[in-house]
């Protein structure tokens, strides 16, 4: 399927919740999720959207341009917190949720403007 730009940072806006879900689900022992099951930040709809099609219809625009930083954060902080929990370390999981979360508001911040020019 190949979705309009619209349609796709829709459902990028679905995946990230549902993907930011899934780790507050993992810290309340409701899911065990491994990190090698969380895609990059290239692999996800986003990255593939982003370095691609995404690229190419909206490089130079501030939004688009400031995305690409949170987005990898988040897949890099929720790999690191998967880690940490598996391993034990649970409180130190839970120590960068604050972080997560300011990230994620980054990332919702970005779409959401990036939603109003396509």
């Amino acid at each position: 399927v190949d979705h309009t730009d619209a349609d796709l940072i829709k459902l990028t806006k679905s995946d990230h919740k549902m993907w930011v879900q899934r780790i507050h689900n993992m810290l309340a022992g409701i899911e065990h999720v491994n990190h090698s099951d969380l895609a990059s930040h290239r692999e996800c709809r986003l990255g593939k959207w982003y370095y691609s099609k995404g690229a190419a219809s909206h490089r130079g625009n501030s939004a688009f341009e400031a995305l690409e930083s949170p987005h990898e954060k988040i897949h890099s902080i929720g790999r690191q917190m998967a880690e940490l929990y598996n391993q034990g370390k649970i409180a130190d999981a839970r120590a960068l949720m604050v972080e997560l979360e300011d990230t994620s508001r980054d990332i919702m911040g970005q779409l959401e403007a990036l939603q109003q020019i396509v």
